[in-house]
């Protein structure tokens, strides 16, 4: 990668009238222009807008006094705790009698035994339904200890500082009659499996108040949160799948195809995304009687807060609530006309503009029967063209994927306020690889730069520590501030088209091998279920002078897929779904999920991706083939060392007709392979923006093959 110098100032953050310094606007509008090409002048006041727009974005994390202003001072009512206490005696003292009345008089309008009932009888979920009435199983870890009899009082410092705003919240649940609070010496005295937790606080992004934790990792003793009891507990619920902006986005495209299917008068123009959400969640899952005194916390007062029903804090409550998703999901499924998935609470579903309100009903009403009256956030259900989905934006109308609005200033904040010369904590780093990651799958330029974040990360452990930026680290973050401009800007070019994510086989195969001297290639197309060979070629690698060094081998193979990519294009195959054929799992795991490790392909992935972004190339799948058996490319790699002609290998396996395509003949082609070198280096940001250039420009001459480019055999 390249190393850059300098740095433009940081901007400080959070400040309700930001200063924005203009040596950092002019740099992203000149890596903007530079980098990724952009022809028309950009202008900076959109920039600055943006900027502008992700401060005050920031500036809604509000801290420890807003929460204490929040609070006002809040204590508990006195009513409350007496109504608590005359609850405790009136079961004589036995916490499980309490909890027991006070579930059996909340159970008509919450999950019970009845309302699993009313499922439809194959409903795989239902067995487990019926356990979770019941209440959630508490696993208890290896050799697991109540503490309730041993933990000495003492308070965290942040709960201490805010602790009438923890409490306010708290006392909203117990209003809700969903907790208990009981006198610390009588909980001690008389509940027997006592488990306590620290209180803690946090704060959330748009809400003064902060949110309360009750964390059952950090505790006194044996914690209820260990591996063994996730495992456990997913053991007994069954694993926990959540829906990636893959499967979301290729549901809508799986439904437009059904729905052409049996319409072939309907329009994409009647389709709509809906949503609609689980109000609480964790909490419409109670506890068992017999656990529910394993989930207590301390509180300010000498009292002791006791939640009945689910919480976040409790790392099993996940794998609990996954038997819901998937039987709510089985349900609309069958009921609805809208195919639909389900990312925990969040309900996501596609269908015709004719069904939505029929579907939305219908899904509502399946909510309401199983989980209560009260169980549907309602203000959140939301039906469009354009809707937030786990993070993302799908937008029907332009047929684009893009970053939620909250997500996006979120992460240009997290960038533009990164301090390149500064030495960098891993929490920072972790946080800037995990947005590369993520939002690598819209902004599909950018996943070559990936692997500089995480390499950043790599060895180290301690949360305390801090290191120095490298500089192809600082090279990824510059290159963000100006991608993620540049989605904001021009939404429509930057971001994924909706059709990348189809599930539907690839028309195109490339088949290909190499080694260190040269590489062989062949292209397909599916033609009414049958593969018909389009191409071969082989492709003279010598003059990259690799020699006998096998570290360049999975290289070479990678190289082999970017000149498949090559071949499509001259071709004339653009923005097409492609299928790879050969025998290194590393180069076909690289293209698939462009991923990439190691510094020795970095300058290879850049030229993959850029090309497939130019030409709108997508691997769809790949096949590994075993080295034994990969013979034909094998053989078109290895012409250098045989002396046999092309024509001789493809007749030998039956390819006779396919074009021989003479890709050494190619400056363009050739300019390529140079730029994938590993032993490219560059010292300076300029040398870094004249190697992209390069690339740039040899990609955009391949739009034009020469006219002796192949011929046909």
């Amino acid at each position: 990668m390249c190393a850059t110098v300098g740095s433009p100032p940081v901007i400080s953050a959070p400040a309700k009238s930001p200063v924005i310094p203009e040596s950092l606007v002019r740099e992203i509008l000149k890596t903007a222009m530079s980098y990724f090409g952009y022809g028309v002048p950009l202008p900076a006041e959109a920039l600055r807008s943006l900027i502008q727009e992700a401060v005050r974005v920031s500036d809604e994390n509000y801290g420890v006094q807003a929460a204490i202003a929040w609070a006002e001072g809040y204590e508990f009512p006195q009513e409350m705790l007496d109504s608590d206490l005359r609850c405790f005696r009136a079961a004589q003292l036995d916490f499980k009698t309490m909890v027991r009345r006070r579930l059996q008089l909340l159970s008509k309008d919450r999950l019970n035994k009845e309302r699993v009932a009313a499922l439809s009888p194959d409903n795989p979920e239902r067995l487990l339904m019926f356990d979770l009435a019941e209440g959630m199983r508490v696993p208890r870890p290896e050799g697991f200890v109540p503490n309730g009899k041993e933990v000495g009082g003492a308070l965290r410092e942040t709960y201490v500082k805010v602790h009438t705003a923890v409490n306010r919240l708290l006392g909203d649940v117990v209003q809700q009659r969903l907790a208990f609070i009981l006198p610390k010496p009588m909980a001690v005295a008389y509940i027997d499996n006592l488990h306590l937790a620290s209180a803690h606080w946090t704060p959330k992004k748009g809400k003064p108040s902060g949110r309360p934790i009750g964390d059952m990792t950090y505790v006194t003793g044996t914690p209820l949160n260990t591996p063994e009891a996730t495992a456990a507990a997913e053991e007994t619920y069954g694993p926990i799948k959540h829906p990636t902006i893959e499967d979301i986005a290729g549901m809508v495209l799986k439904f437009w195809e059904k729905t052409k299917k049996s319409n072939p008068a309907a329009k994409w123009e009647d389709l709509r995304l809906w949503k609609m959400d689980l109000k609480g969640a964790y909490t419409l899952l109670s506890f068992r009687p017999e656990d529910a005194g394993l989930f207590g916390m301390e509180l300010s007062g000498d009292l002791v807060y006791l939640q009945i029903v689910g919480i976040f804090g409790w790392s099993c409550t996940p794998a609990a609530f996954q038997v819901v998703t998937r039987a709510l999901k089985w349900e609309l499924s069958k009921a609805l006309q809208s195919l639909i998935d389900m990312y925990c609470d969040d309900m996501l579903g596609i269908c015709l503009v004719q069904d939505l309100m029929n579907d939305l009903r219908l899904a509502r009403a399946i909510c309401v029967s199983l989980l209560g009256p009260a169980a549907v956030a309602d203000d959140k259900t939301e039906s469009g063209t354009r809707v937030e989905v786990i993070g993302y934006i799908i937008d029907l109308a332009t047929q684009r994927v893009s970053i939620s609005r909250k997500n996006f200033l979120n992460t240009v904040y997290g960038f533009l306020t990164t301090d390149l010369e500064a030495p960098m904590t891993i929490k920072v780093a972790q946080r800037l690889a995990s947005w590369s990651s993520r939002y690598g799958k819209i902004c599909r330029a950018m996943r070559p730069f990936c692997g500089a974040l995480h390499r950043l990360t790599a060895g180290r452990t301690s949360p305390l520590a801090t290191f120095p930026v490298t500089e192809e680290a600082k090279t990824a973050i510059r290159l963000w501030r100006s991608m993620l401009f540049l989605v904001r800007y021009d939404e429509n070019r930057f971001t994924r088209p909706l059709a990348s994510f189809s599930t539907e086989p690839a028309n195109f195969i490339i088949e290909f091998d190499a080694s260190l001297k040269g590489a062989g290639v062949l292209w397909f197309e599916r033609r009414h279920g049958a593969e018909v060979c389009m191409g071969g070629s082989a492709i003279d690698l010598r003059f990259l002078d690799f020699g006998e060094d096998s570290s360049f081998q999975n290289l070479c193979e990678f190289m082999g897929a970017i000149l498949g990519f090559i071949g499509l294009v001259r071709m004339g195959v653009t923005n097409a779904d492609v299928q790879l054929r050969g025998d290194s799992v590393s180069a076909l795991t690289w293209a698939q999920t462009e991923r990439y490790r190691g510094t020795i392909v970095t300058n290879a992935a850049l030229v993959f991706t850029m090309l497939a972004v130019a030409y709108g190339l997508d691997v769809k799948s790949t096949t590994h083939i075993p080295g034994d058996q990969n013979t034909r490319c094998d053989e078109l790699s290895r012409l250098w060392e045989s002396g046999e002609e092309i024509s001789g290998v493809l007749g030998r396996h039956n390819l006779v007709g396919a074009n021989i395509l003479d890709l050494n003949c190619d400056p363009n082609v050739q300019q390529l392979l140079r730029l994938c070198s590993p032993r490219l280096s560059f010292e300076s940001e300029d040398a870094y923006l004249r190697h992209w250039g390069l690339i740039r420009d040899a990609i955009q001459g391949m739009a034009h093959p020469p006219s002796q480019y192949h011929h046909q055999y």
